[in-house]
């Protein structure tokens, strides 16, 4: 960007004067400078054609703008990715949380399902298989206590294995995306991070007002711009080099034993090579119109993905708002309401390991679905280019 904002200065300044020194009229006999019969001190300078500068300094202003544009959508990527990881890290704390909970409540019930089968006979291991078998084909059946089957022993301790499985997995997440935050806060991969999980964020705008944002706000569309305005002004400029440049003179000639004299003069380039000038127009025309295709297709991709995102943002918050006064409470209430019931021998294991899969399953879903919608959200703003 520095460059060129140095480049754009340099652009409105014309190029530097020539100067000369000329020893005329040296005879052949006595070939010495000081043998001349005058010197010529020469200034010139080349001035082009008025408004080529004016075009060239747009094309520069035009880069610079770009140059600038792409610095700002830099920052707004680096400050997207940012958002992404805080977003991930904030739902794999909470997978964590709730993994661990459900594997010290496996944990519990493992140590009761193994003390209860331990004191078990095997007359009432039989009796237990033909009350499962009563009771599916007749709902009516009492429920009595039911002893623990092998299979269900077996069950819960997979069950068990599986959650911390899944619980060494979400540590390596969190350990790599620990070192990230804290690589990017330029702080020790290891320091401990304290983050409070940020509300859900709602869209508030409708479709043609955040397409009207885009418009006027959007990096890659800005970017754009500024190239096809610097492709028209090189067109332009282009164009310009069928005229002639300026090129005044000033000489002064110092005679030996006469009095000394001054020449004024004014040249002019001759653009006669126009099938050369030619050439470079259509060259610039041709980026011109390819500038102007870009600039078309980003801005149909831009609002394809605006329409996307408005959708993903508009629906998956009131999934998100089920799921997070529907689903997960009532989850976790027949966990609950199992592990009571159980406790009353009112249900059997595998019934009690359905209720804590379940909720599992809907813990992990909706931490998924949150992370997924803010990260969603995050490129929402930065493809609007605002907080929203």
């Amino acid at each position: 960007v520095s460059q060129s904002r140095y480049s754009h200065k340099k652009s409105v300044w014309m190029n530097d004067p020539e100067v000369g020194i000329e020893f005329e009229e040296i005879p052949t006999d006595y070939p010495h400078l000081k043998n001349r019969d005058m010197i010529t001190y020469r200034l010139s300078q080349t001035i082009p054609f008025p408004t080529k500068l004016t075009n060239e300094a747009r094309v520069r202003n035009e880069a610079r703008a770009a140059k600038e544009t792409v610095l700002t959508r830099t920052e707004q990527a680096v400050a997207e990715d940012v958002k992404k990881t805080v977003y991930a890290w904030i739902a794999t704390q909470k997978q964590l949380d709730a993994m661990t909970t459900i594997s010290a409540s496996y944990q519990t019930l493992s140590k009761l399902l193994e003390h209860r089968y331990s004191n078990e006979t095997p007359m009432n291991r039989e009796r237990a298989q033909a009350d499962d078998m009563s009771r599916v084909n007749n709902p009516d059946f009492p429920e009595n206590a039911t002893p623990v089957n092998a299979s269900d022993l077996f069950m819960i301790n997979m069950k068990k294995a599986e959650i911390e499985t899944v619980i060494h997995d979400l540590h390596h997440q969190e350990a790599a995306l620990t070192s990230k935050l804290n690589l990017m806060m330029g702080r020790s991969q290891e320091s401990p991070l304290k983050i409070t999980p940020p509300p859900m964020k709602a869209l508030t705008l409708d479709l043609e007002t955040l397409t009207r944002k885009v418009h006027e706000q959007n990096t890659d569309l800005k970017i754009l711009t500024h190239l096809k305005k610097q492709a028209e002004a090189e067109t332009q400029r282009e164009k310009q080099s069928y005229f002639p440049d300026l090129m005044p003179e000033f000489r002064y000639h110092d005679r030996q034993g006469q009095n000394n004299a001054y020449s004024i003069g004014l040249g002019l380039s001759l653009p006669i090579w126009r099938n050369r000038i030619g050439a470079t127009v259509k060259a610039a025309e041709a980026i011109a119109y390819k500038t102007q295709a870009d600039y078309a297709a980003q801005k149909l991709r831009t609002e394809t993905d605006l329409a996307y995102l408005y959708n993903h943002a508009k629906w998956h918050h009131q999934a998100l708002s089920i799921f997070s006064t529907r689903v997960l409470p009532l989850a976790r209430s027949a966990m609950n309401s199992s592990l009571s019931e159980y406790a009353l021998n009112r249900r059997g294991a595998s019934e009690l390991i359905q209720t804590f899969t379940a909720y599992s399953e809907a813990t992990t879903e909706y931490w998924q679905m949150w992370n997924d919608y803010m990260s969603e959200y995050a490129l929402l703003e930065t493809l609007i280019g605002e907080s929203l």
